[in-house]
């Protein structure tokens, strides 16, 4: 099979680079190679031992870094710059909930008052808020199923859709019933 023209002249790909690097070691002595070279950055056999500080070193970073995973875990492996998910609609009525009943919103709700209204969401991929304690939402469930859900502190974090669970528990026939 003939190949075209135009592919002789194509460039080479990385792991064909090794037969041209001989002028990179031409200060070097024979057999050694300098630790700024391309070999000690792509790693050799005989560099394995010195990787050993390194993964310590990284590993040390790692748990430096434990309070930003904890916020990624919170976050739901969504970017910590976008902030948390919350369909603007949602927010909508609970700015209206708010603006309707002022003295609920700012005092009463957090003395253990009921809440004035109900929110009814589609939403269950919205990350409950903070400022949503103690709001009572209907949550879509599936199949013209809403739940009934009233946010405390412990919810806050997770999304409304771990509080409505779409699937309904089959309920058996007892032996001998009939």
């Amino acid at each position: 099979m003939r190949s075209h023209p135009d592919l002789r002249f194509r460039t080479p790909k990385p792991w064909q680079w090794s037969n041209r690097t001989g002028d990179l070691y031409r200060d070097a002595a024979p057999g050694q190679r300098q630790p700024g070279s391309a070999a000690a950055a792509f790693g050799s056999g005989r560099r394995r031992a010195a990787r050993a500080p390194r993964r310590a070193a990284a590993a040390a970073g790692a748990a430096a870094r434990q309070p930003a995973a904890a916020a990624a875990a919170v976050m739901g492996g969504r970017a910590a710059w976008k902030g948390p998910f919350v369909a603007v609609s949602l927010l909508k009525d609970v700015v209206a909930l708010a603006r309707q009943h002022p003295e609920w919103w700012s005092v009463t709700r957090f003395q253990g008052a009921p809440a004035p209204a109900v929110i009814r969401t589609n939403s269950r991929a919205s990350v409950i808020l903070p400022d949503f304690l103690r709001c009572v939402f209907f949550v879509h469930a599936g199949n013209r199923r809403l739940r009934r859900i009233e946010v405390t502190e412990p919810m806050v974090g997770h999304k409304f859709g771990e509080f409505a669970p779409t699937r309904v528990q089959p309920q058996h026939k007892k032996k001998g019933a009939k």
